[in-house]
C-alpha cells in the first residue's frame, strides 16, 4: 500500500478521496455561518434639556444588515419598536426621550439573526446626557462689603454659588466691572464679581440667567445682590473771629449730613497736631470753638460711612484789637499851677469805649471809660506836684500795658492871696512863679 502524505497526515492512498470530502464539507459549513453584530453606536444631540419641548436623542446602530437588536435604555424612553431590526444598509435609528436628568443609556443585550445569536456584540452601549433646569439655580449671592466710598479705589466683590460650570449673565446697575459677562463658574461651582461703584446711591448686581451645558434658566431662586456707595465728605470751611480776647472763636464746617458722626483733624501754625474734633451733626452744618491762632485742617471723616476727605483749608482766628492810650498834652492842664487849684488829664484812646487804668501819684489804680475816645480825669486842690501814670488799656478783653506818665508842677503860693481881679490864669502868675504882690 502506497502511503502519501497529505496535510500533515501520514495517510493510506485509498483513503485520499474520503479525507478530502470531510474538508469540504467542513469549508462549506464554515463559509455558511451566520454573523450578528452591532459594531457602532453614535448618538445625537449628545446633551438636551430636560424641560425643552424637543428634548429627544436619536442613537445610531451599526451592524449586520436585517439582524434584530434587543435593547434597553436607562433613565429614558425610547419612540421605536424594541426589538428592532438593522436595515438593509447596516444602520437603523433609536430614538429616545429622557425621564430624569443625568446619563441616558443604551444598552445592546443581544443581537439575532436567522441561526445566529450575539450577546456579546462589538459595541453595546452608549449614553447622552439630559440637563435639568432645576440644577442651574443660584444658591447664594454675597457682598464683601455692604458699604463703600467714592473715592474712586473702593470695589465691592460678590461671591456667587450655582452650578459647576454654569455660565452666569448678569448686569451691573450704577457700578462697572473687570469681570465680563457671562462668567463661567468653574468645576466647584462660585464665581466672583469685583465691582467699581460709578455714582453715589445703590449699586446692583442682577443675574439674569445661567446657562448649563444643553438648558438656560432665568427664573432663579436668588438674582439680585447689591451694596451702597458713600460720598465722600464734600465740606467748606470758614472761622469766625473771638469777640473777645481769650475766648474761643468759631469754625463752621458746612456741607455735612444731619445726623452722621464725624472727625476732623487739624494743626496748630507751629506744626504740632491738634487733638481735632468729634462730633454729630445736627444739620447741615457744624460749629466748633477754637482759640486764637492759625490752623491747618487736614482730612475730615464720616465715621458713620467711613470715608473720608483729605483738607487743605488754613483759618486764621484773630483776637479783637485792643487799644492804645495817651495823654493829651494840648488839652490836659499845663504847670505849674498853683497850690489848690485843680487839674486835668485828659486821656485819649485809639478805640472808642477803653478802659484805662491809671494811678495818681503811684496811689491804688483807678480806671475810667472813654466816651467815645477821650476820658478825663480830675485832681482836685492840688497840694504838691501831680503825677498820673497810665497803667494799661482794656478793650473787649484785651489789656495793653502802657508806661505813660504826665506830672504837672503845684507852685507853693495859693492863688487865693491874689487879688480877686487878678488871677493866676489871667497874667500866668502861677505858671512861671516870677511875680511880686503889692497892695493896691
Amino acid at each position: 500500500m502506497n502511503i502519501r502524505q497529505l496535510s500533515g497526515f501520514l495517510l493510506p492512498i485509498h483513503c485520499k478521496a474520503m479525507f478530502l470530502s470531510l474538508i469540504f464539507i467542513a469549508v462549506s459549513s464554515y463559509s455558511s455561518a451566520q454573523v450578528c453584530d452591532v459594531t457602532d453606536i453614535t448618538v445625537s444631540p449628545s446633551e438636551v434639556c430636560l424641560e425643552d419641548s424637543n428634548n429627544t436623542a436619536v442613537f445610531t446602530l451599526t451592524g449586520t444588515p436585517n439582524a434584530t437588536v434587543d435593547y434597553t435604555i436607562a433613565n429614558g424612553i425610547e419612540l421605536d419598536n424594541n426589538p428592532i431590526t438593522i436595515g438593509a444598509t447596516g444602520t437603523v435609528t433609536i430614538e429616545v426621550e429622557p425621564t430624569t436628568s443625568g446619563d441616558i443609556t443604551i444598552f445592546i443585550n443581544n443581537v439575532s439573526l436567522g441561526t445566529c445569536s450575539n450577546g456579546s456584540p462589538t459595541e453595546n452601549f452608549e449614553g447622552f446626557f439630559a440637563e435639568s433646569e432645576a440644577d442651574l439655580d443660584i444658591t447664594s449671592i454675597t457682598v464683601d462689603n455692604d458699604e463703600v466710598c467714592l473715592d474712586g479705589n473702593s470695589i465691592a466683590t460678590f461671591s456667587i454659588v450655582g452650578p459647576p460650570n454654569g455660565n452666569v449673565s448678569f448686569t451691573i446697575t450704577n457700578g462697572s466691572s473687570s469681570v465680563g459677562s457671562p462668567l463661567n463658574l468653574g468645576l466647584t461651582g462660585d464665581g466672583s464679581i469685583p465691582v467699581s461703584p460709578d455714582s453715589e446711591g445703590t449699586v446692583t448686581l442682577e443675574i439674569t440667567s445661567v446657562a448649563g451645558v444643553a438648558c438656560v434658566r432665568e427664573d432663579l431662586s436668588i438674582s439680585e445682590g447689591s451694596f451702597i456707595a458713600n460720598p465722600l465728605p464734600d465740606v467748606s470751611i470758614t472761622g469766625t473771629d473771638p469777640t473777645t480776647c481769650g475766648e474761643d472763636g468759631e469754625i463752621t464746617i458746612s456741607g455735612l449730613v444731619s445726623g452722621n458722626d464725624y472727625s476732623i483733624s487739624y494743626s496748630p501754625d507751629d506744626g504740632n497736631p491738634g487733638s481735632g474734633e468729634t462730633f454729630t451733626s445736627n444739620g447741615s452744618s457744624q460749629v466748633i470753638s477754637i482759640p486764637a491762632g492759625t490752623y491747618e485742617f487736614t482730612e475730615i471723616q464720616n465715621i458713620t460711612t467711613g470715608c473720608i476727605s483729605p483738607l487743605d483749608d488754613i483759618i486764621t482766628l484773630e483776637d479783637p484789637a485792643g487799644s492804645q492810650a495817651n495823654i493829651n498834652d494840648t488839652s490836659s492842664t499845663q504847670g505849674p499851677v498853683c497850690l489848690g487849684d485843680n487839674i486835668t488829664f485828659v486821656i485819649n484812646t485809639t478805640a472808642p469805649s477803653a478802659t484805662v487804668e491809671y494811678q495818681i501819684d503811684n496811689g491804688s489804680s483807678q480806671f475810667v471809660t472813654t466816651m467815645g475816645n477821650t476820658a478825663s480825669v480830675l485832681v482836685n486842690n492840688a497840694q504838691s506836684d501831680v503825677t498820673i501814670d497810665l497803667i494799661s488799656v482794656s478793650l473787649n478783653g484785651c489789656e495793653t500795658n502802657l508806661s505813660v506818665s504826665r506830672t504837672v508842677e503845684v507852685s507853693p503860693v495859693s492863688s487865693s492871696f491874689l487879688r480877686p481881679a487878678v488871677t493866676a490864669n489871667s497874667f500866668s502868675a502861677c505858671a512861671s512863679c516870677n511875680w511880686s504882690i503889692r497892695p493896691s
